[in-house]
């Protein structure tokens, strides 16, 4: 008969998420498919990770980033978990978080809207279909739509603090946004709307880059677009 080892010592598994994503950086670039992406994300949220200097960068994409890398196994160094950091910081400060385990080029980065869906629903990515992607002729049928206040549920106040600071930043200063359930053939469907117009902005260039880059700022799977705010009128609400 086999006796268990009732004193023998477990592993954190914070810091066995840790091993996880140590092992997964050893994989050649080459070999990573969506199986190697899903794996890093299933361990990513919860793992005991460095802090790297500077904390926080700007990335390529011109977002900021917190800085974090996979620890040596049995190495010294101060633990963050990613899913602490999104409650402490990330998302009241406006950061993506980004990891890295050799050099300087991160393993995966994160975007804001990826670490609210972790606030969510521990993950960073959610498959959900009831979300419309936007069209030149969806309001050209009629269809049933209602709008209103997107809940904290769907839109966490601090991220509203974080948008509005964006847009102000980008000389739009009295944002708007509603939630619109449009009823179609797929059942009730939603869609967020923002009362960005290009005649707000220094151009139509600016204006469709800063309305483009709402999308880090939401999760992947949310959809949205922009329209005059007469044609909603008080169904848009402040951020």
């Amino acid at each position: 008969m086999k006796l268990r080892n009732l004193f023998a010592k477990k592993i954190d598994p914070a810091i066995q998420h840790s091993i996880e994503l140590k092992a997964l950086s050893k994989v050649p670039l080459a070999e990573r498919n969506l199986t190697w992406d899903k794996n890093f994300m299933k361990h990513a949220g919860e793992a005991h990770l460095a802090c790297r200097i500077p904390q926080i960068e700007k990335g390529d994409d011109g977002f900021p980033y917190f800085q974090l890398e996979i620890p040596n196994v049995g190495a010294p160094f101060q633990a963050y978990t990613i899913s602490k950091l999104i409650e402490d910081h990330l998302l009241k400060d406006g950061l993506g978080a980004s990891i890295t385990a050799y050099g300087e080029k991160p393993e995966m980065r994160f975007s804001y809207g990826e670490l609210l869906n972790y606030h969510y629903r521990k993950s960073f990515r959610s498959n959900l279909q009831n979300w419309l992607p936007p069209s030149p002729t969806q309001f050209q049928n009629e269809k049933e739509i209602l709008g209103g206040n997107p809940t904290a549920s769907i839109l966490h106040p601090l991220t509203r603090k974080v948008i509005l600071a964006y847009l102000v930043k980008n000389n739009y200063h009295f944002p708007k946004v509603s939630l619109l359930n449009i009823m179609t053939e797929n059942g009730i469907m939603n869609q967020l709307v923002f009362n960005l117009v290009p005649s707000k902005f220094n151009s139509e260039k600016h204006f469709q880059a800063v309305l483009s880059s709402l999308k880090w700022y939401l999760p992947v799977h949310y959809t949205y677009t922009s329209m005059p705010e007469h044609y909603l009128g008080e169904l848009f609400f402040d951020l």
